[in-house]
């Protein structure tokens, strides 16, 4: 969801759609354009720089501990991960 803030309050001005899944094969994609949904001006855009980085975790490994809520490799199940697409 996009809200605009003025002092304390704000609104809401429309909502995008970003599936994080289709910028993994690089590390870098700059003027990724946007459409705002629900938005009053329908030819509303944003254009964002999105960058990754790889994080080396195999099984058992201490970095896999070290991730802030994250269960051991064997006790993951193909649907416990997070969902790659959000609405914002």
């Amino acid at each position: 969801m996009i809200k605009i803030v003025k002092g304390e309050k704000s609104r809401s001005v429309g909502m995008v759609q970003l599936n994080l899944g289709n910028y993994i094969e690089k590390g870098r994609y700059e003027g990724v354009k946007l459409m705002i949904e629900k938005c009053p001006d329908k030819d509303a855009f944003m254009i964002l720089n999105i960058s990754n980085t790889l994080i080396n975790v195999t099984s058992g490994s201490e970095t896999m501990s070290m991730m802030s809520g994250a269960l051991p490799a064997d006790a993951m199940s193909m649907d416990s991960g997070p969902e790659s697409e959000f609405k914002f």
